[in-house]
């Protein structure tokens, strides 16, 4: 679906309606079920650090990585954000692995070394270097997020902050679709 959107109108356009309208959605749905409430103040870093970044930075490179990057190495490039969380949460958090985490993440590093031999990878700038390294770059920023709010905490639940979230990635999006 996103290479047949990503062909009719662009990829920063498709990612802009894709969050809009889900925004929109959420508002209204919220708004019906009496549930639609401002952040508070103490709200606002995650609010910025998920709707910014994670969806509004994190969209704008996946879409445009996917002109240059055929869809099922994207998928499994972009997901590898769960490898980069264990290392950020260590340095951030002071989180510690235990034995089978550690084992995991190796085991995680390893299959994405064997799916992608780096060894038989053409190595000099291109547009799938190029591509490759934005799914990279927002697999990295999105594990930043998560890290953030793991640190941060909530005091309610998280649904009240989503219109808002989706809201602010559609304002970080809608410049960078008209450029």
């Amino acid at each position: 679906i996103m290479k047949i959107g990503l062909n009719e109108i662009g990829p920063l356009w498709f990612a802009t309606l894709r969050v809009g309208l889900a925004g929109l959605v959420m508002f209204v749905l919220l708004g019906v079920k009496g549930k639609l409430r401002l952040p508070e103040r103490p709200e606002w870093p995650v609010l910025f650090s998920v709707g910014v970044v994670q969806i509004g930075i994190f969209m704008a490179l996946i879409h445009t990585a996917v002109q240059y990057v055929d869809a099922g190495r994207s998928a499994i490039l972009v997901y590898t954000t769960p490898i980069w969380v264990a290392p950020l949460a260590y340095i951030f958090l002071s989180e510690r692995m235990n034995r089978i985490q550690a084992i995991g993440l190796m085991c995680a590093v390893l299959g994405v070394v064997a799916l992608f031999n780096p060894l038989t990878f053409i190595w000099r700038f291109d547009e799938s270097l190029f591509g490759n390294a934005l799914l990279i770059g927002a697999a990295v920023l999105w594990a930043g997020v998560i890290v953030h709010v793991r640190g941060f905490g909530w005091t309610r639940p998280h649904l009240s902050l989503y219109p808002w979230q989706l809201g602010l990635a559609t304002l970080v999006l809608l410049p960078l679709a008209y450029t």
